[in-house]
């Protein structure tokens, strides 16, 4: 299975515009929670706004979730690929 930086011209699955690599915030709430992760590196469409995240994202987001540190802050993350 390819990655998402594999296919050039990538396109929304809502509204088939191409999709361009960005930086966004992310928000969830779990467990009493509220998370604001920075910097999150996604493919966002330009026309609808629809994001498209990569799996180590996604994992390192999950893992935030799953082992809080205690802190009662904003938790920034950065992903650097290859």
């Amino acid at each position: 299975m390819k990655s998402i930086r594999d296919k050039p011209g990538e396109r929304c699955e809502h509204c088939r515009e191409l999709l361009v690599r960005t930086r966004v915030q992310v928000y969830r709430y779990r467990g009493g929670r509220h998370v604001l992760f920075k910097n999150v590196p996604a493919l966002q469409c330009r026309v609808c706004g629809q994001r498209v995240f990569e799996a180590p994202a996604i994992e390192a987001m999950e893992n935030a979730l799953e082992h809080p540190t205690g802190r009662k802050r904003k938790t920034a993350l950065t992903i650097i690929s290859a």
